[in-house]
């Protein structure tokens, strides 16, 4: 039986890049101390973080997506649901972002407004999870460069933005504006 950190992508990533970092640092030291072991051993760790990471990524991007047809997917039909897919789900009472890990609920009266955006490099097309810029952080999505809506949640309180994208984004940006949400 896998362990419980096994199956979540995000604790191997992590992981991973704790390995690099402790490869990097071996790696340094040992330039420094001028050891030809350390330096070889730290170079062999970052090696080996890098492929944790690259397996664990591919291994999640090939996850089954989850239908979105009505009664296929746990929890497309609980009462107060509006939309359902893989990535979110809005309810009545807010947002849930299912690929956070433990997935994470953003009432809709937490909620600023939201920004139904164009991909591009500089808003975050490329963007698979996380931040570059510290200013909005991105929920995992292994397929946002393809997707044709990337949605930046202000949260009253927080510096920080949340980026998110859904699988039908014209239903989702449809559901923000009726909740009076997005902001033009």
């Amino acid at each position: 039986m896998r362990s419980k950190a096994s199956r979540d992508p995000k604790k191997i990533i992590w992981i991973s890049v704790a390995t690099e970092a402790i490869g990097c640092l071996l790696l340094v030291c040992g330039e420094l101390a001028s050891v030809p072991m350390a330096w070889g051993l730290g170079l062999a760790i970052i090696v080996a973080g890098t492929c944790l990471m690259v397996v664990q990524l591919l291994s999640f991007a090939r996850r089954p997506v989850l239908s979105t047809e009505a009664g296929t997917t746990p929890g497309a039909n609980e009462p107060g649901v509006l939309y359902f897919d893989s990535l979110v789900r809005l309810s009545e009472q807010g947002i849930a972002f299912l690929t956070s890990s433990p997935s994470r609920t953003v009432p809709y009266s937490s909620i600023e407004s939201v920004q139904s955006l164009e991909p591009t490099l500089r808003n975050g097309k490329w963007r698979i999870w996380g931040t570059g810029s510290l200013s909005t952080w991105f929920v995992y999505d292994g397929h946002r460069p393809s997707r044709d809506r990337i949605f930046v949640a202000t949260i009253k309180g927080q510096t920080t933005k949340l980026g998110f994208t859904a699988e039908d984004s014209f239903r989702v940006e449809t559901i923000l504006r009726s909740k009076g949400l997005i902001r033009t």
